[in-house]
């Protein structure tokens, strides 16, 4: 089943108890008294009733019109669906263009008969037209009287106040894809090769840094690992320490082989760690969360060593958290 609404540019959904206010209209629309046999009324053909479509067509409170007319239908002056008008599943193709639709009953789309799809001759396309805002004056059975003395609802609107929309879809058997009608032979495709990935620059490995300090003395001595703002230390058993901080930023560092870092290339970073207290302040284990700081060391105007600055790459600063103390994390 295809159904297509265009150009319609506003939507006021109010159904059953459930009102979506716009423009300042709030109140409430109910189901009409009306409209209480409403599901068990027969239906009449629309083509039948000689609606006269120079003005508003409206489906009566309490009547059910099934729609029969295929090709196109023309609602100068809208339609309000007071009571139930059905498109049936056996209807043809039709494209209805109306400056507004009204329901304050039911309007029932029936899924096609046919489990096929796409079916265009049994197209339903409404195709809404018109630049001038729109009156919506309610049906005096409406419970609340809201919109009684009309509400303005803009161009082009569809409007369900108090009424339902039924649109059934296609049956759960049906197929969602649709054959080829025919295939063509377009000979050999031409295929644009992949860019390959970054490699290493001649001489470099792909990993820049892999430590596990199971030296006690090449880390330090090569100056790749120090402590950052506090002391460091390799310990026998394999880890970096870095004591005495006094700032959240004192962590350990690692210089990188720049000449060997490939632009636009991913790098992964892992890294084991944990946090251990130098008191007996075993209630203290709020920490920030580790996190990385890419800093590049540039000489600023006037050369020297005095006159190196830091620039952040990346500093992607952690948050405070409860961690585990003495504890190894991934």
């Amino acid at each position: 089943m295809k159904v297509i609404i265009s150009n319609l540019l506003l939507l006021l959904l109010i159904t059953n108890n459930v009102v979506f206010a716009m423009e300042g209209h709030h109140g409430m629309f109910m189901p009409m008294h009306c409209n209480m046999g409403l599901d068990t009324a027969s239906c009449v053909p629309f083509s039948t009733q000689n609606f006269n479509r120079s003005e508003t067509v409206e489906i009566p409170c309490g009547s059910c019109v099934t729609m029969d007319v295929a090709g196109d239908l023309i609602f100068e002056n809208g339609v309000d669906v007071q009571g139930k008008l059905v498109f049936p599943a056996t209807r043809q193709a039709l494209t209805i263009t109306t400056p507004y639709v009204f329901v304050q009953g039911k309007l029932v789309i029936e899924a096609l008969t046919d489990n096929i799809i796409p079916q265009p001759d049994k197209e339903l396309v409404f195709h809404f037209v018109g630049s001038n805002p729109v009156i919506f004056t309610s049906h005096h059975n409406q419970t609340y009287g809201k919109c009684d003395g009309g509400c303005n609802m803009s161009k082009k609107p569809f409007v369900v106040a108090g009424g339902s929309l039924d649109i059934q879809g296609m049956h759960d058997d049906c197929r969602t894809w649709s054959r080829l009608l025919s295939v063509n032979e377009a000979g050999s495709a031409t295929m644009n090769a992949i860019a390959p990935a970054p490699s290493s620059r001649d001489g470099c490995s792909d990993v820049l840094v892999n430590e596990s300090f199971d030296d006690a003395t090449t880390a330090i001595i090569e100056g790749v690992w120090d402590g950052y703002g506090a002391s460091s230390t390799v310990h026998p058993d394999g880890y970096l320490s870095v004591t005495d901080r006094t700032s959240g930023h004192h962590a350990p560092r690692v210089y990188l082989p720049f000449e060997c870092i490939t632009p636009n290339a991913p790098y992964l970073v892992t890294f084991r760690y944990r946090y251990r207290h130098s008191s007996d302040d075993s209630n203290t284990n709020s920490f920030i969360v580790p996190y990385l700081q890419l800093v590049r060391g540039k000489v600023a105007a006037g050369g020297g060593n005095d006159w190196i600055r830091a620039d952040y790459v990346h500093n992607d600063r952690g948050s405070m958290a409860n961690v585990p103390i003495d504890e190894w994390h991934d």
